[in-house]
């Protein structure tokens, strides 16, 4: 019996004397030793553990040596990972951090590093991207600003900031948006070398700024674009030919533009103004022969500025294209017009080439005019915003209309060093019944294919181009079957295009 009760009192004894150890800590962050500037906020960091309890249960505290003594508590998580952010360490004064963890039972560890806070507020960092030095502008074009600005101390959207030119004085002030963009326009230098100074204050002060020379050249003569007829195009007499075209001017609007279209052999055939946009546009029907078309343009200041394409008009009843004595396509179906017109395929190829269910009914039923490369349809300039204004343009309508056939566009994204080329090219509503081709082609020098893709409906190919990089202006489309639907709706049916930058 004796031996029975020292057998529970020595179990009794060992439960009592449960050995406890203390918990286990490091700081993991800012590295030790590390400067940081006033009124920054600074990330401390560490690691907490105990052998007996959860480190969600430890009690967490961050104390300073300086004079702000303790700091703060945290709650470490269930891996033990503390985290506590602190702003306002007393300035100008070295600091040894420590982090100490008590259990349960008030047993206790602790970590320390040392930070340095200084009393010295940086000064901002101001970045002006353009316009780059050496720029040039034309007379009345406004010259765009563009920078950003940051702080250590403050808000960079609380930063002062003025624009200054040589030749003018302070020529903007304002701050920068929240995002720290700066953007104003200077319009109305005159013509010589500018130098422009952005500079950024904040509130204790300090400064910084970046320059750069600018050069506005005298006024030059009207940009003039024809857009169509397309140089080298070819009409029937029985054609009325659409004349439309791009107008523009550094110093006069473009309403204010006097217009003319000319033929060398018709003389004049449509003069007046274009619209506010600079797009003039109207049709003429011109005699047979070889025409030099000329859009001509002149500002305010009698400066003119034209462009010319030259087109051939034939007239089909009187057409012997090959030089064997037959006049082709007069109607009659017979030996000559077995021929084919170079880029106008000939009445009797059995084709239903305008999709009206009706072929050879008349000299309409001739071709598309975007059926080769070398006569694509322009679409003119998609993107004419400023400072990547996102633009879409829509054309729909369209059909393939042979298995043979392709279309092809062209279209100018406007990329600038301040509006980079980024856009997509959507194809939808393409006959299911067949497969199809989206081909983009890259113009800016030797054409060659950027991307394409194959598909039965709807496909989109896209392109994203470098940052300040001012050559990714022209594109072309081009889409064709390599699988032509066997109910023929490839002819019937139509599709659209979408680009959107």
């Amino acid at each position: 019996m004796l031996l029975f009760a020292f057998s529970l009192m020595a179990c009794s004894e060992n439960e009592l004397n449960t050995y406890n150890t203390a918990p286990e800590v490091s700081i993991t962050g800012p590295e030790d030793g590390l400067e940081f500037g006033p009124n920054q906020e600074i990330i401390f960091e560490g690691v907490v553990w105990d052998d007996q309890q959860s480190p969600e249960s430890l009690s967490i505290v961050w104390t300073s040596s300086a004079e702000d003594g303790e700091l703060g508590t945290s709650i470490a998580d269930g891996d033990g990972y503390v985290y506590f952010p602190y702003t306002g360490l007393t300035e100008g004064l070295t600091h040894a951090i420590t982090l100490t963890a008590f259990d349960i039972e008030n047993k206790s560890a602790y970590d320390t590093i040392t930070v340095q806070t200084t009393g010295v507020y940086g000064a901002p960092v101001l970045t002006l991207i353009g316009p780059y030095d050496g720029e040039e502008f034309e007379q009345g074009a406004a010259v765009p600003i563009v920078a950003s600005a940051t702080d250590d101390a403050q808000d960079c959207d609380t930063l002062a900031i003025e624009v200054l030119v040589s030749s003018v004085g302070s020529a903007w002030t304002g701050n920068p948006a929240a995002n720290c963009a700066i953007t104003t326009d200077i319009a109305d230098l005159a013509v010589g070398a500018h130098q422009i100074t952005v500079t950024a204050t904040d509130d204790e002060g300090n400064t910084a700024s970046e320059s750069v020379e600018v050069t506005i050249l005298e006024n030059a003569n009207p940009a003039v674009t024809v857009i169509t007829p397309l140089d080298g195009s070819s009409f029937w007499t029985t054609d009325t030919v659409v004349l439309e075209g791009l107008v523009a001017d550094d110093t006069t609007q473009a309403q204010d533009l006097i217009v003319t279209w000319a033929s060398d052999q018709d003389g004049v055939l449509l003069s007046g103004s274009p619209d506010s946009a600079g797009t003039t546009a109207g049709s003429a029907d011109l005699t047979e022969g070889v025409h030099v078309i000329t859009l001509t343009a002149i500002d305010e200041d009698t400066n003119p500025g034209s462009e010319s394409v030259v087109i051939e008009v034939i007239d089909p009843l009187n057409h012997d294209g090959d030089g064997d004595g037959w006049t082709e396509n007069e109607g009659d179906c017979d030996d000559a017009d077995a021929t084919v017109y170079p880029g106008n395929p000939e009445i009797c190829d059995a084709i239903d080439n305008d999709c009206d269910t009706a072929v050879n009914e008349d000299w309409a039923d001739t071709y598309e005019p975007n059926d080769t490369s070398s006569t694509p349809y322009n679409l003119g300039e998609v993107d004419d915003g400023f400072l990547w204004v996102g633009d879409q343009l829509a054309i729909s309508g369209l059909s393939i209309h042979a298995p043979l056939d392709e279309d092809w566009f062209l279209f100018d994204v406007d990329d600038d060093w301040y509006d980079n080329a980024n856009f997509s090219v959507s194809v939808q509503s393409l006959p299911t019944g067949g497969t199809w081709v989206l081909e983009l082609w890259d113009m800016n020098g030797t054409p060659a294919i950027e991307q394409s893709m194959t598909g039965n409906s709807s496909m989109t190919v896209g392109f994203t181009g470098d940052i300040f990089d001012e050559d990714e202006d022209d594109w072309a489309i081009r889409i064709y079957a390599v699988s032509w639907p066997t109910d023929d709706s490839g002819c019937t049916q139509t599709y659209q295009i979408l680009i959107s930058t």
